[in-house]
């Protein structure tokens, strides 16, 4: 097994080639930017900011997580991952 982690590691050039793909949200932008702020310190707020705009075009574009066949929801300390047996959100089964 391989695991490749990232930003574009879902993009829809490499899709074809992958067995699954896994989507970890979280979806409050603000939280997000703060623990990254938190992490890396405050001078990186700037781009960091720019970087979650530019995130969401790319995605926006790209459907990443429309692809997904495994989800990962995050929301303060209570994780949710989506079962093997149930559909991901673009209506194909999961494999896994």
């Amino acid at each position: 097994m391989l695991v490749i982690e990232g930003f574009s590691s879902g993009r829809a050039r490499i899709r074809p080639r992958l067995s699954a793909l896994c989507w970890v949200a979280d979806p409050d932008p603000v939280s997000r930017l703060e623990r990254a702020v938190a992490r890396d310190g405050e001078d990186t707020r700037p781009h960091l900011t720019a970087w979650q705009r530019f995130e969401r075009g790319w995605y926006a574009v790209d459907l990443t997580g429309a692809h997904a066949t495994q989800r990962v929801a995050t929301a303060d300390i209570t994780t949710r991952v989506t079962r093997s047996d149930q559909k991901s959100p673009s209506g194909r089964r999961n494999r896994y």
